[in-house]
């Protein structure tokens, strides 16, 4: 019995609508020229947008950034972007 194993990377459940999102909505802190002591508030829009990816999965997005793109953005920073960006937590009152 033999497997093929494929060394092709494989891009998730991203969109391009979801990546052009963040894009726009985190740019003061993912572009090159940005600073990155700006990092997005948990309740941003930015951060709306990292949500609505499944699982925050920001490896997909830039995995789906065109070169041109990838020029213009700072990889470590749409990475970080899942760790600030964690799912709020649903308050209940009594």
């Amino acid at each position: 019995m033999s497997g093929v194993i494929s060394s092709h990377a494989v891009i998730g459940q991203c969109t391009d609508a979801e990546k052009d999102a963040i894009l726009e909505n985190c740019k003061s802190y993912v572009r090159y020229y940005a600073n990155a002591g700006h990092i997005p508030a948990p309740r941003s829009l930015c951060c709306d947008k990292v949500r609505d990816v499944a699982e925050r999965d920001m490896q997909c997005i830039w995995d789906r950034l065109t070169g041109a793109e990838q020029a213009q953005n700072n990889k470590q920073r749409v990475l970080n972007l899942k760790g600030f960006c964690k799912p709020l937590s649903v308050r209940k009152d009594c």
